[in-house]
């Protein structure tokens, strides 16, 4: 017994900074001595401590942990994981992740033949969805149980923008899809066929799913939506986007729509990299310009924008690319605070993985979503 909680403490003394290890280590023996035990069990360690090595594990270790002891699993909170950044070569599938969160540089490499000569469109929940660049046909796929899902084929869809609700198995997943033509499609799960809706749109940013509709930046500085329940495409006048457009023309930048606990927000990104602006999108059309995210985190790829809860305090207003900074192994972002760009901590990669840099890849974050030490075997098997 009195080797278990030992392993534990140097366990957490591993994850977390050193100048943490002495506050373990007191709060073990305080613990121990209120109740009188040295010879504690697993589960009986405080739920400060186990909080406190959850925050530090890196994707490899979190998927085990929690077959590590039952009472731990409480502590896990998978909407605090980052997001990932993926880098798939389209020629032959292989695939190198990068866990942004690692103060230990970690990264994962992966073979997905069966992903070769295909765009990722969007991630969620664990799941991919994709097209075939040869025949524009759409695909889920799984990272962690390398599952499928094949979605029905249309031959008049092209699809140049997409996004899902839900995981494809769901009974509630809606696709939305926004073809070369600027045609807006939904297919629900289990359905045969597609459906059209309304006329061509000059879209401005990318799809957003929230609740059960799905958003778009129109050019005209309007905000299209889709009602996913009944199936029905309108649009909203938003007077303050569009005047924040017209300002921002000369620039040339980007827009990119995303979604958090709820709200929309708008995200402009400057061609020449000259700073990055967040907008809060109101009912009523006015806009919040945001002038920092606390302790959110932005995840910016060419065809979504993910907002989510900072899983470290470091990571907090900050907005990632996939994009890599001044070394080839950093991840680019925009510090909020500082109001500049800049790079994070390179990681360690092999020779061979320089050359997905080099190659033409798909660069984009993805939701991983590995629950188990099964999942996370399968994905580097």
């Amino acid at each position: 017994m009195v080797r278990r909680r030992l392993v534990v403490v140097l366990v957490a003394r591993s994850i977390v900074p050193l100048k943490f290890s002495h506050v373990l280590a007191r709060r073990s023996r305080s613990a121990s001595t209120k109740t009188g035990q040295d010879d504690r069990e697993w589960p009986d360690l405080p739920k400060d401590i186990v909080d406190i090595i959850v925050m530090r594990l890196s994707m490899k270790d979190y998927a085990r942990f929690a077959s590590v002891c039952r009472s731990w699993r409480p502590c896990m909170h998978p909407d605090a994981r980052p997001m990932c950044l993926m880098l798939l070569r389209w020629s032959d599938g292989a695939c190198n992740v990068f866990d942004p969160s690692s103060r230990r540089r970690i990264n994962y490499d992966a073979e997905f033949p069966e992903l070769a000569r295909s765009q990722i469109l969007y991630s969620r929940d664990g799941w991919l969805l994709l097209k075939r660049w040869a025949t524009d046909k759409l695909f889920f796929f799984h990272l962690g149980t390398r599952s499928r899902s094949n979605v029905p084929y249309h031959p008049r869809v092209t699809p140049r923008l997409a996004a899902f609700s839900s995981p494809p198995l769901s009974a509630d997943c809606v696709v939305v899809v926004l073809d070369d033509l600027c045609r807006i499609f939904s297919w629900r799960s289990f359905d045969s066929e597609w459906r059209l809706h309304g006329t061509r749109i000059k879209n401005k940013s990318n799809l957003v799913p929230c609740g059960r509709h799905f958003h778009c930046l129109c050019q005209d500085g309007q905000l299209g939506t889709l009602e996913a329940a009944d199936k029905k495409w309108s649009v909203r006048d938003m007077p303050a986007a569009r005047e924040l457009m017209l300002s921002e023309r000369t620039e040339a930048g980007r827009h990119y729509l995303a979604e958090f606990d709820g709200g929309l927000y708008m995200v402009f990104v400057s061609a020449r990299r000259r700073h990055v602006r967040v907008f809060k999108l109101r009912r009523a059309g006015a806009t919040e310009e945001i002038e920092m995210l606390g302790n959110r985190t932005i995840y910016i790829s060419a065809g979504a924008a993910h907002m989510a809860m900072a899983p470290t305090k470091e990571m907090g207003n900050r907005i990632y690319f996939p994009t890599r900074g001044s070394s080839r192994g950093s991840i680019h972002y925009y510090c909020m605070v500082k109001r500049r760009y800049s790079y994070s901590v390179d990681f360690v990669m092999p020779r061979k993985l320089h050359e997905l840099y080099e190659s033409n890849i798909e660069r984009v974050w993805i939701d991983v979503g590995w629950k188990s030490p099964k999942e996370f075997e399968q994905f580097g098997r």
